[in-house]
């Protein structure tokens, strides 16, 4: 009998311990004001934590995104795309700063991340984060 709880213990580790490994995907939508294609975010990602902002944008639209962060990173995807796709932009290798016309009309997602390095230790960043389209 206390083998079978045993055998029952080790799997709900196993399975705790490997959602904890790949970390926690959380989508937030942006929602402009009225008249407004501007907004300011501010958060935290800790480990593996990865938070997902979603918008709206038009096709030949600019997008301007801008992260000030010590540790943290962002990620654009292009409309209908997730983040298992290949981002258009990754911060970890482009920069803190993006800007360029839209080619796709569609809900965009910005992700914002650790670095492995980073997030294997377990560290917590803040974050502030400046979208604008015009």
């Amino acid at each position: 009998m206390q083998l079978k709880w045993f055998i029952v213990w080790i799997g709900i580790f196993l399975v705790t311990y490997q959602s904890m490994a790949k970390g926690v995907e959380v989508s937030k939508k942006i929602d402009f004001d009225i008249g407004q294609k501007s907004v300011t975010l501010h958060g935290a990602v800790r480990g593996f934590e990865k938070t997902n902002y979603q918008f709206y944008a038009n096709k030949g639209e600019t997008l301007h995104v801008n992260i000030d962060s010590s540790k943290a990173y962002f990620k654009i995807y292009s409309p209908f795309k997730n983040s298992s796709d290949s981002a258009f932009f990754r911060g970890d290798i482009e920069g803190s700063k993006y800007k360029d016309k839209l080619l796709k009309r569609g809900i965009y997602t910005i992700q914002v991340y650790l670095i492995y390095e980073e997030a294997k230790k377990d560290i917590k960043s803040l974050y502030t984060m400046h979208i604008n389209i015009d």
